[in-house]
This record gives C-alpha cells, structure tokens and sequence, in this order.
C-alpha cells in the first residue's frame, strides 16, 4: 500500500514529481515565448537608445555575454536569450547616467553589490534596467591588470541558495576590452570588445559557435571562480 501511494504521489504533482517538472518546464517556456515575443518588438530600440545615452554621456558601453554571442555569431539575438547583456566600466557609471536612462524611459530594476571582506565596503557590480517589460543587465569591469578584467555574475547555484533567495557569485576572469569594436544585431550597430572571439572563448568555450538550447550558466566551469552564499552573496543597494 505504501508504495502505491508513494506511486500515486509521484506521478500526481507532489514536489519534485515528474509532473511537477514538466509544468514547471512548461511554465518556464510559456514566460519565454511571451518574452521573446517582446524581444522581437523593442530590443533594438532598447539597444539603440541605451547607446545613444552612452555615446551622449560619453561612456563606453558594449555587448557583453549572451548578447555579445548574438552579434559575433549570428549579427541577431540568440533565439533562445530573453534578455539583453552589456558591459561598461565600473569608473563610468554615474548617477547622471542613470537619470539619462530614466529619462529615456527605463526603468531601474535592482542594483547588486559585491562585499570586500577585506574593507567591509560594498561595490556595485552590476544594474539591471526595464524598457517596455524587457530587461537589460549592465556589468561592469574592474581592471585586474594591463590584460585582464573581473566582471561578476550572480544566479541561483544550486537549491538551497534558491530557497533563502541568496544569489551565488561567479567571478569571470575575461580579457580587456580594449578599443571597441562595431558589431551588427539585425540593422543596428553596436559596440563591442576589440577581440571578441577572446572573449567569448573564456566565456562559452572553444565551441561559441555552435548553438546550444540548453546553455546552463550555472553549470558552466570556464574560467570562473564561484563564492559560495556562505563566503559572499550579492546585496540589492543603491539609489532607486
């Protein structure tokens, strides 16, 4: 009887079920396609006036990340990418930039900031902003040295880290951007790191240019450092 109900429960939806997986996968791909969706109408204006703020405020800005891959591989958005990646550098970011996004229409999602366990100071590391329901993430390089940069990235890394809402942080190790580079997604030109393929090689692997759906950053090992949530976790500050 105890294995029947174990059976019952199984199949029926209780947490960790096969069936709770496959609605939460159906979920998940549902809020993609509504997503991508959103993509298709205001990325590009997203991104052109995102560039027209930085050029205007003169701050160097780039594709980063995913976004980055799109340009160099595809000159289009990863198929499978909901959002949209950029990079700038730490000492560039103002709050008079930021005010020049809000008047453009954005809005300002979260701010996160890494803890120096040396100083107990907090700097910030990453903006994430809104445009018309779609999100763009701004990270930003810290010179490590003449040839290297420090960009952090923060996600769920495993269960436990999900449930107390503590977001682990990957130290990426990337090169320096150096002089920009134009790239095209669809009819836009953006910029971004003067050797991309460098870049892109730290990031995704010797293999950047073949398509993979089910690109898990999480489970990605490339030239990363993580912090687990007991050493550091990212904090939500700043001005709002």
């Amino acid at each position: 009887m105890n294995k029947l109900i174990s059976y019952i429960k199984k199949i029926t939806g209780y947490k960790e079920s096969k069936l709770q997986k496959k609605v939460v996968l159906y979920r998940k791909r549902k809020r993609g396609r509504a997503t991508k969706k959103i993509m298709d109408i205001y990325a590009i204006e997203l991104l052109s006036n995102l560039f027209e703020v930085a050029k205007e405020n003169e701050v160097l800005l780039w594709v980063e990340f995913g976004t980055l891959l799109g340009a160099y591989r595809e000159k289009d958005f990863i198929s499978h990418d909901y959002d949209i990646d950029t990079g700038m550098y730490a000492n560039d970011y103002s709050f008079l930039f930021e005010d020049e996004l809000l008047n453009r229409g954005f809005s300002k999602k979260r701010a996160l900031y890494q803890k120096n366990v040396l100083t107990g100071e907090y700097f910030l590391t990453e903006v994430t902003f809104e445009y018309k329901d779609l999100s763009v993430d701004i990270f930003f390089s810290f010179r490590e040295s003449e040839k290297n940069r420090k960009v952090y990235v923060y996600g769920y890394e495993n269960e436990q880290a999900s449930k107390e809402h503590k977001y682990n942080v990957r130290e990426y190790l990337l090169p320096m951007i150096g002089e920009l580079k134009p790239l095209k997604i669809k009819s836009l030109s953006v910029m971004g790191p003067a050797k991309p393929v460098e870049t892109l090689k730290e990031i995704y692997g010797e293999s950047f240019m073949i398509p993979d759906p089910l690109w898990n950053t999480t489970q990605s090992k490339l030239n990363v450092k993580l912090y687990p949530i007991f050493e550091r976790y990212a904090n939500k500050k700043g001005k709002w």
